[in-house]
Formats: structure tokens, C-alpha cells, sequence
């Protein structure tokens, strides 16, 4: 008996003894662990894994490179007055003689554009009319000076309707369609849109999904809303919501990230007036084929 009870006490102890064993292998092991990751928590905490990283072709794309860099201020800094894009016409600044654009048709109407802006105005109502319910259609855009003056003459005539007097009738036509050679319409660059095959523009224009897919995406193809309603005192045009215009894609990202117009971006980026306004070609005054420019403006 006393032979049994020796032998279940060593065996007790036995086992006591590889328990105590097993513990110490169990919490060397975890230390272990633990000493590991507080390495690499210290030495390896910046890499990534290579899968999960974009090329660098990915991360410049989503980056446009063609965007100026911007000075103290949010005034941006890289604005060439002197660009054909950039060309400034208003009642300051009127049309230099003999200034011409060279123009091509960028509507099934014939409605004529600059060359250089055509392929970017058809690829962005192209666009626009992709989105389901959108039907964005050019109403006017170039206009020679039969369409621009019969234009300003026609809103004379209205305003003096209405009890104004010459000089105020005058103004306040100037202040929506000046007359030839003072209109953003002869830089070739100045397009009117409508609506769902509207035949006039109008104010209401900025109530249609058309107008906020503008005022989203326009910029990307280089336009810019030209007169906003905030600037009419600046651009001493009346807020025209329907009326955009072709500045160029890394222009039209600083006017609009600034919240500027063209007169404010160029003076502010420049000290300058607008571009120059060089013959742009053989055309004459009305831009290309006169005939059918002059019944579409």
C-alpha cells in the first residue's frame, strides 16, 4: 500500500512538473510573438504592399498636370494674357480691327466655332447628351455683324417700348447683346445653349439638368460660365446662364476653382486687359461663310 501511495506522488509531481513546463513554453512563445510585432511595428510600419499601391501613371492621371499652380491669395499664376484661348472682348476692350477667327461648323445647323475649340464644344454636348433625359443643343455661337447688331437693335427697340428712354434703352440692351465688335460672340470661343430644341435663350436655362451638368463638367473640357450673376458688375454683362465660353482646359481649372471670371483672371494673374487679337485668317469680317453665320446667330 505504502508502494502505491509513493508511486501516485511521483507521478502527481510528474505532471505537476510537465504542466509547469508546457506554461513556460506557452509564455516564451508569446513573448516571442509579442517582440515581433513590437518590431515590426517600429521597422516596417511605412511599407505597403505592392499590390495595393496605384502606378504612378494612375496617381498623375487623376492629378491634371495642366492645372497652374496657384499663388498666396488662391490668385492662380500661370495665365497667358497673350494666348489666342484667352482673347478678351467687351465694351472696354473692343474687336481689333481686322480680327477674324477662323471658324468651322460644330452644330448640324452650320453654327460656326473656332477650329482650334471645335473638336472639345462637340465632345462636351456630345457627353452632356449622353446622360439619359439631357438634350443640351448650341443656339447660337459666332456671330458677324448683320446677327450682332440686329440683335442689339431689336432689344433697343423693346426697352424703348417699355417707357425707357434712348439712352437707357441703349444701356440696357448693351448690358445683355452689345453691339458688333463688343460681344464675347466675335471671338469664336462664346457659345448659347438650350434646351429640348428651344429656339431662344433664356434665364430658366439654369434651372435644367443640362446647366448643372455644366456647371460640374464644363471645365473639364476647357469652359467656363461666362457671365455668372455675382460678376455683371465686372463684365458689364447682364447673368447669362446659358452663354459659356472656350478658355482651354487648365484655364477654364483656375477661373473656375478661384471662382473668377475671364476680366478678374486676367488682371489678376497678369495686370493684363486680355489677349491680343491678331488676324486670325483670310476669312472676312463675318467669320467664314457669312451667309448662313449671319441667319443662325
Amino acid at each position: 500500500m505504502r508502494q502505491a501511495a509513493r508511486s501516485k506522488r511521483r507521478q502527481k509531481r510528474r505532471t505537476q512538473r510537465i504542466l509547469v513546463l508546457a506554461a513556460f513554453v506557452v509564455a516564451a512563445v508569446l513573448l516571442v510573438v509579442c517582440i515581433v510585432m513590437v518590431f515590426s511595428s517600429i521597422f516596417g510600419g511605412d511599407k505597403k504592399d505592392p499590390s495595393s499601391t496605384p502606378p504612378a501613371s494612375a496617381v498623375s492621371a487623376s492629378q491634371p498636370d495642366s492645372v497652374p499652380q496657384q499663388v498666396p491669395g488662391g490668385t492662380p499664376a500661370a495665365a497667358d494674357p497673350t494666348a489666342w484661348n484667352l482673347i478678351l472682348i467687351n465694351k472696354q476692350k473692343p474687336m481689333a480691327d481686322g480680327f477674324s477667327p477662323e471658324t468651322v461648323s460644330v452644330s448640324e445647323l452650320g453654327h460656326q466655332f473656332d477650329a482650334r475649340a471645335a473638336d472639345a464644344i462637340k465632345q462636351m454636348v456630345a457627353d452632356c447628351n449622353a446622360v439619359e433625359g439631357h438634350t443640351l443643343s448650341i443656339i447660337s455661337a459666332y456671330r458677324g455683324p448683320v446677327t450682332q447688331n440686329k440683335k442689339n437693335t431689336d432689344l433697343v427697340a423693346i426697352f424703348k417700348s417699355q417707357g425707357n428712354t434712348d439712352a437707357e434703352a441703349q444701356q440696357k440692351a448693351d448690358e445683355v447683346e452689345p453691339a458688333y465688335g463688343y460681344s464675347d460672340h466675335q471671338t469664336g470661343l462664346g457659345v448659347d445653349f438650350v434646351t429640348g430644341g428651344g429656339t431662344e435663350t433664356v434665364q430658366a436655362f439654369a434651372d435644367t439638368p443640362e446647366y448643372q451638368w455644366l456647371t460640374q463638367h464644363a471645365a473639364e473640357y476647357g469652359f467656363v460660365l461666362r457671365f455668372p450673376y455675382e460678376k455683371a458688375s465686372i463684365t458689364g454683362i447682364s447673368y447669362q446662364p446659358y452663354h459659356w465660353r472656350y478658355v482651354g482646359a487648365e484655364d477654364a481649372a483656375a477661373m473656375t476653382g478661384a471662382g473668377i471670371c475671364l476680366e478678374e483672371y486676367l488682371r489678376e494673374t497678369n495686370g493684363a486687359t486680355g489677349a491680343s487679337q491678331p488676324e486670325a485668317g483670310s476669312q472676312a469680317d463675318s467669320g467664314g461663310s457669312s451667309t448662313s453665320q449671319e441667319q443662325l446667330g
